[in-house]
């Protein structure tokens, strides 16, 4: 494991295009070519994050890609899922009872169900896409005993999903047809986020960023 001179207060990470871009503030926007950390412009970040040069919807919001080109999205503070097409015009909004509190994160499987977590209540969530109606979920209780204790982040690659269990310092691999949960990767330190390129991959813990 490598640890990549990047900044360490580093958020939003992105790997679509097999470089590391990500945030360090709001209106701040950089990218690590391999050998050192450069700031780019936020077209940039919008050309890693939603796969064109466009305006973010909601600054900060997570995202997923659907089959049929149209992105899933939600920001934090309304946790709001809503389907948009590409150039922007929303599709379905999700209903609100779907989230407890707080969705930090979502994803789509290859089903085009939509997966989501909310680390103040410990909790995973299944979504069936045609329906809007929750098909399986882990956690949702304050208290932190459970399998997981506050997932902060979830990618899906084929048919498994790897969530950032900040808690307990691990990235949790998790089979998106039998529901099985292990863990993938433990670490020392609060974890983040996990993405994965080809044979790339970085995990963002508490002090930095790092290749596995």
């Amino acid at each position: 494991m490598k640890k990549l001179p990047v900044n360490e207060a580093l958020w939003d990470l992105n790997l679509s295009d097999g470089t590391p871009c990500y945030r360090v503030d709001w209106n701040s926007y950089y990218q690590f070519d391999g050998f050192k950390e450069q700031k780019v412009s936020q077209s940039k970040f919008n050309d890693a994050k939603y796969g064109r040069n466009i305006n973010p919807f909601q600054g900060g919001e997570s995202l997923a890609k659907l089959s049929n080109g149209n992105t899933i999205h939600c920001f934090y503070q309304d946790s709001k899922i809503r389907e948009f097409t590409p150039g922007g015009s929303i599709v379905k909004t999700f209903s609100k009872k779907l989230s407890m509190i707080v969705i930090y994160d979502l994803e789509v499987d290859i089903n085009d169900n939509i997966w989501f977590v909310e680390p103040t209540v410990h909790r995973v969530v299944q979504v069936e896409y045609s329906i809007g109606k929750i098909m399986f979920e882990s956690g949702g209780t304050w208290e932190e005993d459970g399998e997981l204790n506050h997932p902060e982040d979830i990618v899906i690659y084929g048919e498994h999903a790897f969530i950032s269990d900040m808690g307990n310092q691990r990235i949790v691999m998790l089979d998106t047809n039998t529901k099985s949960i292990g863990t993938f990767r433990q670490f020392d330190q609060p974890t983040w986020q996990y993405k994965r390129n080809g044979e790339t991959e970085l995990v963002s813990l508490q002090d930095g960023l790092y290749q596995l």
